[in-house]
């Protein structure tokens, strides 16, 4: 907290530092055993990337700018604010920015908390003139909070910012570990920032040693870049076993903790990169895992069949979100006893007496009668909300959640007759008025009443081969209808055909969204609505209309793989052509 400002301030110096030429990708300046790596690969590219796709024209649109009306006049108070104290504006910040910025951790002491491994990078160019008087300006308004000192490593001056009431005796001898003191240097094209003086004289020495043991080397991290596409805008590596190792020095992760981890599958995760690129035909987004060995614990769930093509044909034309996705009960509870008897030994043991129980109370065999009666797949899908349903409330917290009303799930069923007889038995156990009973089309209907004050009526129905939940019973009524029958799909659909063109073709799951009617009627204004700081500051009345978002907006889709090594998942959501019009 001490030079708390002060490290904002030169935080916010390097966010948007600008780049040209770089004789060496920051991963070669970075040691093999980094945590973290966030990286804009080359900001001016990006900038150049969004200014020729239609988000720009949304950004600029009307609608939105009277949406983020009040927001925009809370950031230009912050900005006018920060020039007061700072010295500078953000915008003389934001004239610096074009090309790569890294954020990093390493060396992380979690037992101490004290992040000396951090690390804020950027190519600056030939802008290193004006990035010292930014820096400067920043000084002359906190000078009475800190004491410039200044340290000279191999040909680079360090500038180093120390506690004004700091002792000389308190000063690190040359090579000692340095306490958390903000610093920065500038040599050649690069601007680095740290919270320790050791961590940047290493940096020094890397980036005259070369690539050799650096992030770059990594075989693991160059195996996860390689899986998740193309010339990225963003990169995020977050590296498994390096944060294992830190911990487990740190004594944070113990043996009882290390056993449940293992016992859970965790500690064969490896590691997570996720890269993203932005097109003038699409936003596109890879997420790779790399897992070590069998998929256990909770990988199970994505250790199955590369066999998934699109949602089944009952899913309708005018669905607006949908997904499909092989879940299989049987191997996961089988999975949960291996995973609860690894953790503590008998707890597998206690489960099967529980359900030996249930079976002797209510004469339904949980195993064989429910988990034995379900398949392998499990479908979701949301229509856009009727205008003329009832709102759906959440009592305590309000809002109107009419898109709740229009979703509906179906697990893959085995044994229609040992499912429905299940139910059967249990809910005549149930109070007499909480569970209505009707019949369409010979399918029996089971409506839960006691929700319908908020305006929903949860109803589910065991199909030949699906069990199938929805919120309101003329969903399910309308899957019943649909079911088993010829017509329009949204799988046969052209937009489900063309959101899927070039996606991988083996996968255990895909997704598809109609992304201007979900973003308008099944997300953000129903999540925006709930948070308490954003009322009055976002006016959801003005929140972009169907129609406008549709300009700019396409379909969107994903895909998941299981792959011999890890778990693959493939993003992208078509951006409409951006025209003269737009600007």
């Amino acid at each position: 907290m001490r030079l708390c400002k002060m490290a904002a301030l030169a935080a916010l110096l390097t966010l948007f530092v600008a780049p040209r030429a770089q004789a060496q990708s920051f991963d070669q300046l970075l040691p093999a055993d980094t945590i973290v790596y966030v990286s804009i690969e080359n900001t001016g590219r990006t900038k150049t990337r969004f200014k020729n796709c239609s988000l720009s024209s949304l950004w600029s649109h009307e609608e939105m700018k009277g949406f983020l009306k009040v927001p925009m006049e809370k950031w230009t108070e912050a900005v006018e604010e920060m020039k007061k104290t700072a010295g500078f504006s953000v915008e003389d910040v934001l004239d610096l920015a074009s090309g790569q910025i890294v954020v990093a951790a390493h060396g992380i002491n979690f037992k101490k908390e004290e992040p000396k491994g951090l690390v804020i990078l950027a190519d600056i160019g030939d802008k290193a003139a004006r990035v010292r008087e930014l820096a400067a300006a920043g000084e002359k308004r906190f000078g009475d909070k800190f004491r410039r000192t200044e340290e000279e490593f191999r040909g680079v001056t360090i500038v180093v910012y120390r506690p004004e009431n700091e002792e000389a005796e308190d000063i690190p001898e040359e090579g000692a570990e340095s306490k958390e003191q903000p610093c920065w240097f500038v040599h050649e094209n690069l601007f680095a920032l740290a919270p320790s003086p050791e961590t940047l004289k290493k940096l020094i020495a890397r980036r005259e040693a070369g690539s050799e043991g650096s992030l770059a080397e990594r075989e693991l991290y160059k195996r996860a870049r390689a899986r998740t596409g193309r010339s990225p805008d963003l990169c995020v590596w977050v590296d498994g076993p390096n944060i294992i190792d830190a911990l487990r020095k740190a004594k944070v992760l113990d043996d009882d903790a290390w056993r449940i981890g293992e016992a859970l599958g965790l500690t064969a995760i490896e590691g997570i990169c996720l890269q993203g690129r932005l097109a003038p035909d699409g936003l596109f987004m890879d997420l790779f895992i790399p897992v070590r060995g069998e998929k256990r614990g909770v990988l199970k769930l994505f250790d199955s069949a590369n066999d998934i093509t699109a949602p089944p044909k009952w899913v309708p034309p005018d669905a607006i979100v949908a997904g499909t996705m092989h879940l299989d009960l049987n191997a996961i509870y089988k999975e949960a006893l291996r995973v609860a008897e690894a953790i503590e030994e008998g707890s597998a043991q206690q489960v099967e007496a529980g359900l030996a129980q249930v079976k002797a109370m209510t004469g339904v065999d949980i195993k064989q009668d429910i988990l034995g009666s379900f398949g392998n797949t499990f479908t979701s899908y949301m229509k856009a909300p009727d205008p003329n349903a009832p709102g759906a409330m959440v009592p305590g917290v309000g809002g109107d959640f009419s898109f709740l009303q229009q979703a509906v799930v179906a697990l893959g069923v085995t044994n229609q007759q040992a499912l429905e007889g299940a139910f059967t038995k249990l809910l005549a156990m149930a109070p007499q008025q909480m569970v209505q009973e009707s019949t369409y089309l010979g399918i029996k209907l089971r409506t839960i009443t006691a929700l319908q004050p908020m305006g929903v009526a949860p109803t589910f129905a065991v199909l030949p081969d699906q069990l199938v939940f929805g919120m309101r019973a003329d969903d399910v009524r309308e899957l019943i209808a649909r079911y088993g029958k010829e017509g329009k799909t949204l799988a046969e659909s052209e937009r489900f055909k063309r959101a899927i063109e070039g996606m991988p073709a083996e996968r255990i799951s895909i997704s598809y969204e109609d992304v201007a009617r979900s973003i308008r009627h099944n997300s953000a204004v129903q999540v925006l609505q709930l948070v308490p700081d954003l009322k009055g500051v976002l006016d959801m009345d003005r929140f972009p209309s169907e129609e406008t978002l549709k300009q700019f907006l396409g379909d969107g889709a994903g895909v998941m793989s299981n792959e011999e090594d890890g778990i693959l998942y493939r993003s992208r959501i078509r951006l409409k052509p951006k025209t003269t019009d737009d600007e």
